[in-house]
């Protein structure tokens, strides 16, 4: 699993770079967050998901995984421009209920 990340202050930003987030990959996001850098101070934590194609159960699974892992209280995980799939599942899912879910602007390559 291809990752990025930025650390802006008290917010990790995670830019997931592969189209399907799925089985495999999604212990490894898993793993790769929690011991990745900057995780332990994160207040707030955004996951890119603008690449993201495609999203099946285990996948959920490490998002909501990642929320009970947060090392705040009161830490949120907003989701960054899910594709429409990808969105539409989040919302059948009622996860929307549990993260933020944003659309932004993409900068400019």
């Amino acid at each position: 699993m291809t990752l990025s990340y930025h650390q802006a202050g008290s917010v990790l930003e995670i830019a997931i770079e592969e189209p399907h987030f799925e089985a495999g990959a999604a212990r490894k996001f898993e793993e790769e967050v929690h011991h990745g850098p900057a995780f332990a101070d994160a207040h707030s934590l955004n996951i890119d998901m603008g690449h993201v194609e495609r999203i099946d159960s285990l996948a959920v699974h490490s998002l909501l995984a990642l929320q009970e892992m947060m090392p705040q209280p009161q830490s949120v995980i907003s989701l960054i421009n899910p594709q429409p799939p990808v969105h539409r599942v989040l919302r059948m899912l009622r996860l929307d209920r549990v993260f933020r879910i944003e659309s932004r602007p993409v900068a400019a390559a």
